[in-house]
């Protein structure tokens, strides 16, 4: 058990080490007013797959900061601290997305 826990850590430190660098990337394709919404997208997924659980940490973090919209009251519509960037780029397929998050970013 001491060993999981040792592992834990370790990977935890590890993927905290690696969130400045990820922040900058983030932060590159969503400043880039060249991009078009597509292409911002794109490079948002292309980051994501680069390193899933560092971009799914970074998005949960930069949604803590959001400004969140009035919501409705019933229960309709996605929850969550990231939901309303991750809805502006819904519509974009995988496919679409050809080139890698440095070719799109300007990276």
């Amino acid at each position: 058990m001491a060993d999981l826990r040792k592992e834990l850590r370790k990977n935890v430190t590890e993927l905290i080490s690696l969130l400045p660098e990820a922040s900058e990337k983030f932060s590159a394709v969503l400043d880039n007013e060249d991009l078009t919404p597509i292409q911002r997208c794109c490079a948002l997924r292309n980051l994501t797959t680069e390193n899933w659980k560092l971009y799914h940490v970074l998005k949960f973090a930069y949604g803590q900061f959001m400004i969140r919209q009035h919501r409705s009251h019933h229960g309709h519509g996605r929850e969550g601290p990231f939901d309303e960037l991750e809805q502006m780029y819904a519509f974009v397929h995988s496919k679409e997305c050809g080139k890698s998050a440095e070719d799109v970013s300007g990276l």
